[in-house]
């Protein structure tokens, strides 16, 4: 724990969690001092140490389908370097299972497509 800083977790019902941070404010700024000190973080869900699979089945598999009925729909990583934002995104070219979330999405995508012979549909991959 680092000092000056208290941080607490929760349950919300219908949610996962909630992690609060709290920073003791900095006495050294003077008497006007409006420094931050409060975050407080809502997260439907963690996954940790979760498989290629899993995170694919809860983060991408509803978007990609929302998008073939006409929905805009975006996955996105987010965070510091060697966190493992690209392995989540492309995976691993040893081992297919080990693929990641675009591998999975255009495998779901077509397979999609094949599902709905009646309907035109173009994909473009930029």
């Amino acid at each position: 724990m680092v000092p000056g800083i208290e941080l607490r977790s929760s349950r919300l019902p219908g949610r996962c969690c909630t992690i609060d941070i709290h920073l003791n404010k900095d006495t050294r700024r003077g008497v006007v001092n409006n420094q931050q000190t409060d975050w407080s973080f809502r997260l439907d869900g963690v996954l940790h140490d979760a498989s290629q699979d899993l995170v694919y089945e809860t983060v991408a598999k509803d978007v990609v389908s929302q998008a073939l009925d006409g929905y805009n729909g975006t996955i996105m990583c987010y965070g510091q370097t060697g966190a493992g934002k690209t392995y989540t995104m492309t995976g691993a070219t040893e081992n297919y299972k080990q693929r990641g979330i675009l591998p999975r999405a255009l495998q779901q995508v077509f397979r999609m497509i094949e599902e709905r012979p009646t309907h035109a549909i173009t994909v473009r991959v930029s």
